[in-house]
């Protein structure tokens, strides 16, 4: 955690304010300090697809395997796969994910894998049309079959029946992970509600809820990565993300929406409550450092959607400014160390 009396003494004329950002005169510096447990981050490059963004990544056959969103002339719905080692640099040839030829819905964004036993499933959004000629964006789950050098998304269903199900309502950014060999999802970290799908069905079932308190004051907590089981701790581990309008050294001086990252760890049991959260956001070398790209609007972007578990660190994979793939290796105690606990 890095604590206001550091910063004082390194930077005289930079503070930390409540939210755990360096500032001087209400002007963020998010590139003066990081997180110590963070112990290098790194961009993923595939020259076959320059832009793509938002990767996410599973072990799966005994291998790791990322996906990832491919920018095409701006057409961000297409879905690529890749082969990584655990350094995270590609080992195999990047392959488009085919559609299933029944599927009639195309605008699938933000993939997030998980494994349960032999399946490899993916939860993402997609846009479903309607009467009126408009459209509402629902959490899809399907199925990703491999065979030869193609993969495939199979069964995909989307979720139309849910608490709190409001057709104007955008659904995005649900997280799965896996209990018991069920696969589960979080809705929103906050309160931390958890859904049980029934995809033939098309609908989900809120298993349990919980709403601890804690203090984040960089917006509404969303979700971000997969989670992960940690046997060591007993507990489960995900990355969330927020965004704040702030101006900072990265944006120019200009007030821009900045997304920020954090992480917190819950319950390895019913009701999966929040045990331990980031008091202010990680921060990782380039994660706020320019990009040639602008985003559909003006933002500074860093959106986790991947995380896995290697030795005695972890991997967060994430997207940058929409436009670019980095992973962030992570010493994993010290991350839990820097977490403070939820009452």
């Amino acid at each position: 955690m890095i604590t206001a009396n550091i910063l004082r003494a390194d930077f005289c004329d930079f503070t930390e304010d409540e939210d755990g950002l360096i500032q001087a005169d209400g002007i963020y510096d998010l590139e003066r300090v990081y997180s110590p447990f963070i112990l290098e981050t790194k961009r993923i490059d595939l020259p076959e697809y320059p832009g793509a963004f938002n990767p996410s990544i599973v072990r799966w056959q005994g291998k790791l395997l990322m996906s990832f969103r491919i920018r095409n002339q701006d057409l961000v719905h297409e879905v690529g796969m890749v082969w990584v080692d655990e350094e995270m640099n590609p080992i195999s040839s990047p392959a488009r994910l085919q559609m299933e030829a029944s599927s009639e819905f195309s605008k699938l964004q933000d993939p997030r894998l998980i494994a349960i036993k032999d399946r490899l499933h993916v939860v993402y959004s997609d846009r479903i049309p309607l009467d009126n000629g408009k459209e509402k964006r629902r959490v899809f789950i399907g199925d990703i079959e491999f065979e030869g050098n193609q993969f495939t998304l199979k069964n995909a269903r989307p979720f139309n029946s849910f608490e709190g199900e409001d057709e104007k309502r955008i659904e995005k950014n649900w997280t799965p992970f896996a209990f018991e060999d069920e696969l589960l999802l979080s809705y929103i970290p906050s309160p931390h509600r958890i859904l049980r799908p029934y995809p033939e069905e098309g609908r989900c079932e809120t298993v349990c809820q919980t709403n601890r308190e804690f203090a984040w004051n960089l917006g509404e907590l969303r979700g971000g990565t997969p989670s992960i089981w940690l046997e060591k701790e007993g507990c489960y581990l995900s990355f969330f993300h927020s965004s704040k309008k702030v101006a900072s050294i990265q944006s120019d001086k200009k007030v821009l929406t900045h997304y920020f990252m954090g992480a917190y760890t819950f319950e390895d049991h019913p009701p999966f409550a929040i045990k331990a959260i980031s008091e202010s956001p990680i921060f990782g070398e380039n994660f706020y450092t320019k990009t040639a790209f602008k985003t559909w609007k003006f933002l500074k972007v860093v959106f986790p959607c991947g995380l896995i578990e290697s030795a005695d660190h972890l991997w967060v994979l994430y997207g940058k400014q929409d436009s670019e793939l980095w992973a962030a290796k992570i010493v994993t105690q010290g991350l839990l160390d820097s977490l403070g606990p939820v009452d």
